[in-house]
């Protein structure tokens, strides 16, 4: 598939909808430049990327450690400190 798109002012390119469907894009895109061609690729998320690259332990009762957490913030007044 192949579209004439517009750079606005600002250098904005609207990527069409079917591109973004079909590619799965998100919010991010990777930008290159090959030669005399922009390449644009869909960017896998942070997430995905570092995926198993960390190891962490998870403790058995993390929901009343947040819930104990929220109740201490709440106690001192709400305040991000």
């Amino acid at each position: 598939m192949e579209v004439l798109a517009t750079v606005d002012d600002r250098g904005r390119v609207t990527l069409p909808k079917e591109f973004r469907e079909a590619l799965g894009i998100k919010r991010r895109v990777r930008i290159r430049r090959e030669g005399g061609k922009i390449v644009i690729e869909p960017a896998d998320p942070v997430s995905k990327r570092f995926y198993g690259a960390f190891r962490a332990e998870v403790p058995e009762d993390l929901n009343g450690i947040v819930v104990e957490a929220v109740a201490a913030w709440w106690r001192r007044g709400r305040t991000s400190t």
